[in-house]
């Protein structure tokens, strides 16, 4: 579901096809050091876990936004 729709950027909520790209932004440096407490890399599987109990309790929809049709 798209809930913004520009000329090059879009946002949309998160679809389980993006996982993939999630998991490598989850483990990366950038987002352990600037958007988490957690530090430690994780399995696919731990990752699957996290965001699906970060996603019960959370009061807000989980965005991605995509210049050109890729997240960004």
């Amino acid at each position: 579901m798209v809930f913004l729709k520009g000329r090059s950027i879009n946002m949309r909520g998160v679809e389980k096809s993006d996982l993939a790209i999630l998991y490598q932004w989850r483990n990366g440096q950038t987002f352990t050091g600037y958007c988490s407490t957690r530090r430690n890399e994780i399995s696919l599987e731990e990752f699957v876990a996290e965001l699906t109990g970060d996603m019960e309790k959370d009061r807000y929809l989980q965005c991605l936004i995509l210049h050109n049709e890729q997240p960004v």
